[in-house]
């Protein structure tokens, strides 16, 4: 063979071996590595330990005891104008203050698995401790601040809902029967209502409390309702009698967080064992101390009853709403795409919301993805949406009462919280509301920046390094008109306070993350970069430049011959 031809062959092996090597290069990085790592991922990230609950593997142990940053911040509402909004009507001006923050610890117990492990049951002990150097710098726990009074609205609703029906026998021959000489009910109701006005405004008793920050949230405050109303009422039935009431009276207080120092609900939720897509889902709770628990996936029905007296939901509407979908938020299956939808199961809300993409973000240098709750949520003209509307009691807004829903923006959760007290949650500032909700409070300006609630999680892993859950707990204060002295308040939403419940991953977490992906990761993409993509294309230019350099040489050996 002559040399010519040689170098021919030769060129031609360069350049099929730089061409297998640029190919294999990015078969290696974008399909075999990346089924490597798929698979991997699936395995390891799986809740697995010992049946009686020991001996956990690195998720399940970076998860129970995690040391993320957790603080949960409070921001109260103090109202200025009270005069002004019970005697004129006037629209609320509320001048917000904080945030107070608590550092939130948390405490795991009743560990267990199913036998067949695809189970795993938990409960959580939070604590909230006081952290004035990421509090406001003149916020203090003793601050006092002027608010909406739930007992007193709850008070005054229940004698409001007083009928006939629900008297006792006795009564209701005295009250309720149509003879001559005994006042209509509803007339006698309302002259009563009238003289409990002037009564509560003398005692000093009315639709809004002033309390200590700490007692709001925390520690409870014992309202004026009971400590002035009804003490003083005992002190007039004294005086009539002639003799003291002996013995003391014990109150009961108000605070918006009962859960400081306490457990929470026992949990059961999937570990991934048999489907990677089910890992973390909420398949059931119980509560240890109140006789609730849920019917497997199923919240309690008679949080979401349903709008079956009005016959406008559907029985899979009606479902839907009490279907409890989701994680808990802690984390998310493997391999999240940014079509997918999120779903997690909030206890505050009593019921599940779901998250969708917004964009790409970075959590200490780890790549994430942002996902923020889904507007729809709480829009209650999707059919999704049925199954949490039922009759409202009274009129709000443009809404009468009888009216099917509450307002966009709005959800009731005063069927799921003790004593059942009229609270609505809603994004703080009622962002995503009706502008009719926002515009009745003229200081709001409600921004998805500091309004929104956030995850960033990275992808692959599920894991969600960052996270601010924000919620606005408000109260719906109706317009009395059968009391006098407090019918000209307008009706609606009163805010008490907004929270924001951040988490933030710790050093440790993103070390391991780096180790067990990102290292590798980029080690692969080193190799197949450099050594296969980057030395085949290296090798094929050159075998190109070599057959130009013989092309050249046979042009100028062929001139000569000439």
């Amino acid at each position: 063979m002559s040399k010519k031809l040689w170098c021919s062959i030769f060129n031609v092996s360069l350049f099929v071996i730089g061409a297998v090597l640029f190919i294999m290069g990015f078969i290696m990085q974008y399909v075999i590595f990346g089924n490597i790592m798929e698979s991997q991922v699936k395995e390891q990230f799986i809740i697995d330990g010992d049946v009686n609950g020991t001996n956990y593997n690195q998720f399940t142990d970076q998860w129970l005891n995690n040391k993320y940053t957790k603080l949960m911040a409070y921001y109260v509402y103090n109202y200025t104008n009270t005069i002004e909004i019970l005697t004129r009507g006037s629209l609320p001006d509320v001048v917000e203050k904080g945030p107070y923050s608590y550092i939130e610890k948390w405490e795991q117990s009743n560990l267990s698995f199913s036998e067949d492990k695809n189970y795993f049951t938990f409960s959580r002990k939070k604590t909230y401790i006081f952290d004035p150097t990421t509090s406001c710098d003149t916020c203090k726990e003793d601050d006092i601040i002027l608010i909406p009074d739930l007992i007193f609205i709850k008070f005054v609703d229940e004698l409001n809902t007083l009928n006939c029906a629900n008297l006792p026998s006795q009564v209701q021959s005295l009250l309720c029967n149509d003879g001559k000489g005994v006042p209509d009910f509803n007339d006698l109701m309302n002259q009563i209502m009238n003289l409990l006005g002037t009564g509560m405004k003398a005692w000093g008793v009315g639709p809004f409390v002033q309390v200590k920050v700490k007692d709001l949230l925390f520690n409870g405050y014992q309202d004026p309702i009971f400590t002035k109303m009804i003490t003083n009422i005992l002190q007039i039935v004294s005086g009539i009698l002639s003799q003291p009431i002996n013995g003391t009276i014990e109150f009961p207080s108000v605070a918006l967080n009962q859960n400081n120092n306490t457990m929470g609900l026992i949990y059961t939720i999937k570990t991934g064992r048999f489907n990677y897509k089910d890992l973390g889902d909420t398949y059931s709770f119980t509560n240890q101390y109140r006789n609730f628990t849920s019917d497997g996936k199923m919240v309690p029905q008679s949080w979401w009853p349903g709008n079956n007296n009005m016959k406008t939901c559907s029985k899979k509407e009606n479902d839907n709403a009490r279907l409890m979908k989701g994680t808990n938020g802690d984390f998310f299956s493997p391999l999240i795409k940014k079509n997918d939808t999120l779903w997690i199961y909030v206890e505050d809300l009593c019921r599940s919301v779901s998250f969708n993409y917004l964009t790409d973000t970075e959590v200490k240098g780890i790549p994430t993805y942002r996902f923020v709750v889904s507007n729809d949520n709480l829009n209650y003209t999707i059919p999704e949406n049925c199954g949490f509307c039922y009759p409202l009691d009274g009129d709000y807004y443009s809404y009468k009462k009888g009216s099917s829903c509450l307002p966009i923006g709005l959800s009731d959760i005063s069927r799921c919280t003790d004593q059942n007290p009229p609270l609505v949650l809603s994004n703080p500032h009622f962002y995503g509301a009706e502008e009719d909700v926002f515009r009745l409070f003229p200081r709001f300006n409600p921004t998805e920046i500091i309004d929104q609630t956030t995850l960033d999680i990275e992808p692959t892993t599920g894991s969600v390094l960052r996270a601010a859950q924000r919620l606005q707990i408000n109260v719906m204060m109706k317009q009395y008109s059968n009391i006098s002295v407090f019918k000209m308040m307008k009706p609606g939403a009163y805010p008490i306070t907004y929270v924001n419940e951040s988490f933030l991953a710790d050093d440790g977490t993103i070390s391991t993350l780096n180790d067990q992906l990102f290292d590798p990761k980029n080690l692969v993409k080193i190799l197949s970069f450099s050594v296969g993509v980057g030395l085949g294309a290296i090798l094929m230019i050159l075998s190109i430049i070599s057959c130009l350099v013989l092309s050249c040489y046979k042009t100028t050996d062929t001139k000569k011959e000439m």
